[in-house]
């Protein structure tokens, strides 16, 4: 019964408003998948935080297709620290549906540690690439470079590199 309050709420003028609808829907999950079409108009509308709803378009619908051209286009012209986690989020969501984001996950992995903002994401990144990347093969020689990054880089990259050799299962043994 709140699906169409729900629906009606991802084109509201008001942001909070918006973006509230878009995260009940996402956790509704596939019993919102009727709110696909409005989540995908509402990604296409939004200026500011469009991957809020391609989040919840992934949640609903298992689909990122249609989100995966301007979620790249962020990753590759946006700084912001928030604005790229929250990208990075939806394709990890998004599972091997992302793959062709992973040229851009695979820049934010293996990025030197003086790239202020996109420094912090490179364990995000990391991990995710064990989790996007339809062949463990292109995965893994960032991940094995994190495992001997030397200090203090070890320190950060290590645990993420680990946990996405454990994503990667078997494919990940030497």
């Amino acid at each position: 019964q709140a699906l169409p309050l729900l629906i009606r709420g991802l084109s509201a003028t008001n942001s909070c408003v918006r973006f509230g609808s878009s995260e009940v829907l996402g956790l509704l999950g596939t019993d919102a998948v009727s709110a696909a079409p409005a989540l995908l108009a509402a990604f296409h509308a939004e200026t500011e935080l469009p991957q809020i709803f391609a989040l919840s378009l992934v949640q609903v619908s298992s689909d990122c297709s249609a989100t995966l051209p301007r979620l790249c286009t962020i990753l590759r012209n946006t700084t912001n620290s928030y604005h790229l986690q929250s990208v990075l989020m939806v394709l990890q969501s998004a599972g091997h549906q992302a793959a062709p984001a992973l040229p851009e996950v695979l820049k934010l992995a293996t990025a030197p540690n003086s790239a202020s903002a996109v420094h912090d994401l490179r364990p995000m990144a990391l991990g995710i690439l064990a989790r996007i990347s339809p062949d463990p093969q292109i995965a893994l020689p960032p991940i094995l470079s994190a495992l001997n990054a030397p200090m203090p880089d070890r320190v950060l990259l290590r645990p993420s590199a680990i946990r996405a050799l454990g994503n990667l299962g078997a494919a990940g043994l030497p």
